[in-house]
């Protein structure tokens, strides 16, 4: 886990949204949609309950620090 630590630590995870005329978001990206594009963009895999993001989501755009607890 301490070498999956580093490598996430470094990574810049891009989560894409729709977005209305105004510019502001349709929704809140989840801890689910963001181990998604982990999966996706960098093969982790990482469970959702791992991923810490208030439990509405992430409601602004743009770049936001994750916490994860991996233990």
């Amino acid at each position: 886990m301490s070498e999956l630590a580093k490598s996430i630590v470094k990574l810049i995870c891009v989560v894409k949204v729709k977005t209305g005329e105004d510019g502001k978001m349709f929704g809140a990206v989840t801890a689910g949609q963001i181990a998604d594009e982990l999966h996706r963009q960098f093969e982790i895999t990482l469970d959702r309950k791992k991923i810490h993001v208030d439990h509405h989501g992430l409601r602004a755009l743009g770049d936001h620090e994750v916490e994860m607890h991996l233990h």
